[in-house]
């Protein structure tokens, strides 16, 4: 008896089953950001008007700046503020990371993920919305610190490369969703497997080809119209 695991797909929306799984308690670790020196002297004995001083034996000053009180506000708020789409999707935004190249450190994409995603949304939807924004934004500047604290954070990455992943993964959301709403369900899980393979299961191969030869003869026996008729 064959006890192997057999992959189907289903013209369910392949988000639906498993969407509750991405909320961690991690989603308030610390962040990462650039070192900002104190203005004081190399071992500060007060804290700045806003946020601490956190020791950093990595950098000359000895010191960053920051705010995780604030930061774990915002993030909190972002939870309950988008009926906890948000943490679901930074989740789901770690495993995209991972598997491509490790451009963002996890603070950036929670600084990213507070300026767009603000209401309830299909993740689906959320990872179009962020990948889009993070995208633009990251190609015209540095993330700055949502609690206007610390310096602007760095990628992991060089920015150029870090902007481009994005972009691709804009675009591969992009299709996958157009792909969808023309009823080519497999066609659009197989590309958002690729972009997110622990978590989306591949298509079946025999029906990713069948959606694709209904959609072409599809095409072929379109009607065609007299671009002058009224």
């Amino acid at each position: 008896m064959n006890t192997s695991r057999t992959t189907t797909t289903s013209s369910r929306s392949p988000w639906r089953d498993s969407a509750a799984q991405y909320w961690s308690a991690s989603e308030t670790q610390s962040p990462r950001v650039s070192p900002t020196s104190p203005a004081t002297s190399s071992s500060p004995s007060t804290t700045p008007e806003c946020g601490l001083w956190i020791p950093n034996t990595e950098i000359a000053a000895g010191w960053d700046r920051a705010h995780p009180v604030e930061h774990t506000r915002l993030v909190h708020q972002a939870i309950t503020d988008t009926d906890v789409v948000f943490a679901r999707l930074v989740r789901l935004l770690k495993h995209w990371r991972d598997r491509h190249s490790d451009p963002l450190y996890s603070w950036n994409i929670k600084a990213l993920a507070l300026e767009c995603i603000t209401t309830p949304m299909p993740l689906s939807r959320g990872l179009q919305v962020f990948f889009t924004h993070a995208a633009r934004e990251l190609d015209r500047r540095l993330t700055p610190d949502p609690a206007d604290v610390a310096g602007p954070i760095q990628p992991n990455l060089p920015r150029d490369q870090a902007v481009t992943r994005l972009r691709r993964a804009r675009d591969i959301v992009t299709e996958a969703l157009t792909e969808q709403a023309a009823g080519r369900h497999a066609s659009a899980q197989q590309k958002l497997h690729w972009l997110l393979p622990d978590v989306i299961e591949a298509a079946d191969a025999n029906t990713t080809l069948r959606e694709m030869v209904r959609s072409t003869a599809a095409a072929t026996t379109a009607p065609q119209t007299r671009a002058w008729a009224p």
